[in-house]
């Protein structure tokens, strides 16, 4: 199995009421749809990539905003590139540290 990392610039364009070619106006998102091999709404999925599509996002609102917006993106215009129908989504960690009486949190 393959995997992958795409950075993006930013949070994408809100895409559930959008159609596929307005979202291939999007350089982030044409970008993804390249990686993954596999057009929006498409369903032959024979040029798929991975086999497993992971959201990583800052643990704050924005990374939570950019994961819900990706998520929307996936569900709505890429439903058959992932065997569950959806992404799986993680928070980046959220660490404390103790430097002497003070408690530091350190999201990363």
């Amino acid at each position: 199995m393959f995997q992958a990392v795409l950075p993006l610039r930013g949070k994408i364009l809100n895409t559930w009421e959008s159609d596929a070619h307005e979202i291939l106006q999007s350089v982030e998102i044409r970008d993804l749809a390249t990686a993954l091999g596999v057009e929006p709404g498409s369903p032959d999925l024979s040029r798929l990539r991975y086999g497993r599509i992971c959201i990583l996002a800052d643990a704050d609102s924005d990374g939570a905003h950019i994961a819900t917006l990706l998520c929307a993106l996936f569900v709505r215009h890429f439903p058959r590139a992932h065997p569950a129908g959806t992404p799986v989504c993680r928070d980046a960690a959220t660490l404390s540290h103790r430097c002497g009486s003070d408690d530091l949190l350190c999201i990363g």
